[in-house]
């Protein structure tokens, strides 16, 4: 499995600055991308917010991707039905509800 070349840990989205952000060295945080409200008027904020939101789930959905991977390429390696274990499900049930406000 490749390794993740972006900011390493858990990305948050700083509501109050409109900022996703994730482990680095200035105050424990590092802007990984600015999302104002005022980009594009004819969405407005909600928009621009669950935009945010999406990109700071990235993390987590590549981890949940990369635990389908794994037990894909097991049952096809071994012509098999590989059974996802309950953790992975609720990794990948973490991830998506995370990436849909849920």
């Amino acid at each position: 499995m490749s390794e993740f070349k972006g900011t390493k840990g858990k990305w948050i989205f700083d509501e109050l600055n409109f900022k996703v952000k994730g482990s680095g060295d200035v105050e424990g945080m590092t802007v990984i991308a600015n999302v104002s409200p005022k980009m594009d008027y004819s969405r407005g904020s909600g928009t621009q917010y669950a935009n945010a939101t999406l990109i700071a789930t990235a993390p987590d959905l590549l981890e949940a991707l990369q635990c389908l991977q794994t037990a894909i390429r097991y049952a096809a390696e071994n012509n098999t039905l590989h059974v996802i274990d309950k953790q992975d499900i609720d990794l990948i049930d973490a991830a998506i509800k995370k990436a849909i406000g849920v």
